[in-house]
C-alpha cells in the first residue's frame, strides 16, 4: 500500500489503518531504507535555521542533530544537518508534506543520504550536511510517554532490541557511541487521572477553544496532547505554549492546533504526571495553519486566497507532458467538483514549459522527475506571505499552489473504479485540492480529507457538513477580506466553464530606454485571442488604466513578439497585461514594476484647458514634494504664485485662479530640480 502527502505549502495523507497507511506513502521497508543511506545515526534535534535555495525555488530548514550513535557511514562530527523541505523565512513561508518534519528536541534515528540541494551560498555552519533518505520515512522517532519509537508504518516496543538489532544486522556491524543517551523509558509507577473536556466536536485550526477539565495539573503550565492526524494519531503532537489560553490546577483552556486528530487527549503536567481523557475527541475538520514566531513564541496562523492572478483567484497550468497524458480529465472533474461545493475561484490557463516544483509564480501541475522522495505519490505545495497587522499578529494569504504527482505508480485515470493494484488519480487530485483550498488531513475514512488511501480505492465525493464547511470558511474570509494590501478572491465562478484560457505567455517584462519605458511580451501559443490590453498603475494595486492595445493573432503556435513605447513614464509605474479572446474569457498576467532613476517627479499636460476658474495639474512622485508656480501673463506680468503639496503616488491637483483675467497664460511649475512650463487659456 501506498500513501499520498501534501506540502504546507501542503501535503497529501489518506489510509485505512488495517493497512498500517499514512500520508499515501508506499512503506519502505527498514532494511530498504537501511541499504538506501549513506548515514545512519541515532541523535536529538537541538536547533533549527530556515532560507531559500541558491535558486530560490525552496525554502529548507537545517535541522541541528546532536549525535549519541553512529551505524552506519563516516560520522565522525558531534553534530550534522539534515535538510529538510519547508520553513520560514522572513514573511515568506513553506510547509512541506509528505517532507520530512522535525521539532525541536525530537530525538530518534535518522536515516540520511548525502545533500544535493544547493545551498551553498546559505551556508553559516560547518557541520556534515545530510538529507532524508525516504522522506516521512527517514526518521523513527522516540515516544519519551510510551518509551517506543515510531515511524509512519511500525512501532518498535523495545528500541535496543527491536531496532538497534534490526539495523546492526543488516549493516553487519555494531553502532559506534559518540555520546551518552538515556532511551525513553515508560514510569509504570506514575498514578494517571482521567480529564473530561468539552465540547466533545471541534474544528482543528480554527481558534476553537477545548475546555480540559481535571485535577492535579499543578499552577504552572505544562503540555496538551492531541493525537497527530497526519499518521492516523499513532503519535501525539503537543499544542503550542501560545496556544494553550490559561492553565490551573483543575482547568485548561487551548485553542485547538491544525494537525490534531480525532482521538483522546491528554495532559502532561510539569512533575511529567500524565492525565488523560477517557473518551475520544472528534476533530470536524482541520484548517491549515502557518506556523510563525512574531517575538514572543511561535504562534499558529490561519491563512486566506487572494485574487492572484487577477481575473478573481489562481490559475493553474499543466506542464506539457501532464496535459497530453490522461491525467487531465480526472485532475479536471475534481477541481470542478470542489468548484461546485465551494466556488473557489481556480481555472486552467494554457500549457506551461515550467516543469519544476519553485516559488515562481507558475501555479504548476506536473508529473515529477523522480525528485519527490521515495514511496510518494503526490505532493501539493501552497507558497505564503504575510504582513505585521499588529505587534504580535501578522496576517498570511496563499501566493502559489503546486502539484506534483509521481508518474511511476500504476495509476486509474477513467471514470470506473480502480484495479486491485491501482491508485485512483481522481481521489487523489480530489484530498490534494482540499489542501489547495487549505484544509488539513482528518482521522475519519468515510471522508476525502482523510489522512491514507489504499490502493484499489476509490472515494470521489465531498462531505457536505464537515470538509466542504471548512473550505467555505476560508472561502468566505478570501472574498471578504482584503490582507496585506492585496485584492481578495472574487467570487460568482461558473465552474462548467472550466477550460484552457487563450495565450501561452512565457515573456512579460520592461526595460529603461532613455526617456522611455519599453515594455514587452512574447507568446509562444494563442487560441482565438482577439487582443492584448497593457495597464498602467501607480501602485501595482489599483488606479489601472489602458495605455495600450495591441490585436491578437486568433490563432497561432509559433513565437509571437509584442512591444509597447510608454513615453511619458512615471517614475514608478506598474504594468499589467491582459488577453481577451473572442468568446470573452480573459486572462490577466503578472504585474511589473519599472523605477527610474533620471527624476523623481513627473506633471503632466493640466486640463481642462482652457479653463474658468480652477485647474488640474495631474502629477506622479515617488515621495510627498512641495513645489513652487508661477501664472505668468504674455508680457511676463506674474498674475499668481505659491507652493503645491503633492502627496505620495499618482494625482490631480486642484488650483483654484483667483485674480487672472481671460487670457493666454503661461503656467511654471518647479522644484531645485524639476521645471515644467506650460501655456494654459483661462476662458471669458
Amino acid at each position: 500500500m501506498k500513501r499520498l502527502c501534501v506540502v504546507v505549502f501542503a501535503t497529501l495523507f489518506f489510509a485505512f489503518p488495517s493497512l498500517k497507511a499514512q500520508c499515501l506513502l508506499q512503506e519502505i521497508p527498514l532494511e530498504n531504507r537501511i541499504n538506501s543511506s549513506t548515514a545512519i545515526v541515532e541523535g536529538k534535534v537541538i536547533a533549527k535555521r530556515s532560507f531559500w535555495d541558491d535558486d530560490h525555488h525552496n525554502i529548507f530548514t537545517a535541522n541541528t542533530i546532536e549525535i549519541y550513535k553512529v551505524f552506519n557511514g563516516e560520522v565522525v562530527s558531534e553534530e550534522i544537518e539534515v535538510l529538510t523541505r519547508g520553513g520560514i523565512v522572513g514573511l515568506e513561508a513553506q510547509v512541506d508534506h509528505p517532507s520530512l518534519q522535525l521539532s525541536l528536541h525530537e530525538s530518534g534515528v535518522f536515516f540520511l543520504q548525502e545533500n544535493k540541494v544547493n545551498t551553498k551560498a546559505n551556508r553559516t555552519e560547518s557541520s556534515p550536511v545530510f538529507q532524508p533518505t525516504a522522506g516521512p520515512q527517514a526518521f523513527v522517532k522516540y515516544d519519551f510517554l510510551t518509551g517506543t519509537a515510531n515511524d509512519p508504518f511500525a512501532k518498535y516496543t523495545n528500541i535496543e532490541q527491536e531496532l538497534y538489532r534490526a539495523i546492526e544486522k543488516e549493516v553487519g556491524q555494531s553502532y559506534q557511541e559518540i555520546a551518552k543517551f538515556k532511551l525513553p523509558k515508560v514510569d509504570q509507577g506514575v498514578e494517571k487521572t482521567l480529564v473530561s473536556f468539552s465540547p466533545t466536536s471541534i474544528t482543528a485550526g480554527k481558534k476553537e477553544v477545548l475546555t480540559i477539565n481535571g485535577f492535579g495539573f499543578g499552577a504552572t503550565q505544562g503540555d496538551v496532547f492531541f493525537k497527530n492526524a497526519d499518521d492516523g494519531g499513532a503519535t501525539f503532537i503537543a499544542a503550542l505554549a501560545t496556544e494553550i489560553i490559561s492553565w490551573t490546577d483543575t482547568e485548561i483552556q487551548v485553542e485547538v492546533p491544525s494537525d490534531a486528530g480525532t482521538g483522546t487527549v491528554f495532559v502532561l503536567d510539569l512533575n511529567s504526571n500524565s492525565h488523560p481523557s477517557a473518551s475520544a475527541l472528534t476533530i470536524i475538520y482541520a484548517e491549515t495553519n502557518v506556523l510563525f514566531d512574531p517575538g514572543i513564541g511561535t504562534k499558529s496562523f490561519q491563512s486566506q486566497h487572494i485574487n492572484d492572478d487577477g481575473v478573481g483567484g489562481y490559475t493553474f497550468r499543466y506542464f506539457t507532458d501532464f496535459a497530453a497524458s490522461s491525467a487531465v480529465a480526472p485532475f479536471q472533474r475534481a477541481l470542478e467538483n470542489w468548484c461546485n461545493e465551494t466556488n473557489i475561484n481556480i481555472s486552467i490557463g494554457t500549457n506551461t514549459s515550467v516543469d519544476v516544483a519553485a516559488s515562481d509564480g507558475t501555479n504548476v501541475v506536473r508529473f515529477d522527475n523522480n525528485e519527490l522522495p521515495s514511496g510518494i505519490l503526490g505532493q501539493t505545495t501552497s507558497y505564503y506571505s504575510g504582513c505585521f497587522v499588529g505587534p504580535n499578529d501578522v496576517d498570511w494569504f496563499v501566493t502559489e499552489i503546486d502539484f506534483d504527482f509521481n508518474e511511476d505508480f500504476n495509476w486509474n485515470f477513467e471514470l470506473d473504479p480502480p484495479g486491485p493494484s491501482q491508485y485512483d488519480f481522481e481521489t487523489v487530485v480530489l484530498h490534494e485540492m482540499g489542501h489547495a483550498h487549505q484544509l488539513g488531513h482528518v482521522i475519519n475514512n468515510s471522508l476525502a480529507m482523510h489522512y491514507s488511501l489504499s490502493n484499489g480505492t476509490m472515494h470521489r465525493t465531498l462531505d457536505p457538513t464537515t470538509e466542504v464547511v471548512g473550505a467555505i470558511d476560508i472561502y468566505n474570509r478570501s472574498t471578504t477580506t482584503s490582507v496585506c494590501g492585496q485584492p481578495p478572491m472574487l467570487t460568482n465562478v461558473n465552474c462548467a466553464a472550466l477550460a484552457v484560457l487563450p495565450v501561452e505567455l512565457i515573456r512579460f517584462d520592461g526595460r529603461l530606454a532613455g526617456k522611455t519605458n519599453v515594455i514587452e511580451w512574447e507568446t509562444a501559443s494563442e487560441i482565438n485571442v482577439f487582443e492584448h490590453v497593457l495597464e498602467r498603475s501607480p501602485n501595482g494595486i489599483d488606479g489601472y488604466e489602458v495605455i495600450a492595445r495591441q490585436p491578437g493573432s486568433a490563432f497561432s503556435s509559433e513565437l509571437l513578439n509584442y512591444q509597447y513605447i510608454d513615453r511619458n513614464p512615471w517614475p514608478l509605474g506598474y504594468y499589467r497585461l491582459t488577453t481577451y479572446d473572442f468568446d470573452g474569457k480573459t486572462e490577466r498576467h503578472k504585474v511589473i514594476s519599472l523605477k527610474r532613476n533620471d527624476n523623481h517627479l513627473v506633471i503632466y499636460e493640466p486640463n481642462p484647458n482652457p479653463f474658468s476658474d480652477r485647474i488640474t495639474i495631474p502629477n506622479f512622485s515617488i515621495e510627498p514634494t512641495f513645489i513652487q508656480y508661477n501664472l505668468v501673463n504674455q508680457i511676463g506680468q506674474t498674475v499668481q504664485s505659491g507652493q503645491l503639496e503633492l502627496p505620495q503616488g499618482y494625482n490631480h491637483y486642484e488650483l483654484p485662479i483667483d485674480a487672472a483675467p481671460a487670457g493666454v497664460y503661461y503656467l511654471n511649475l518647479f522644484t531645485d530640480l524639476d521645471s515644467y512650463l506650460f501655456q494654459v487659456v483661462r476662458e471669458r
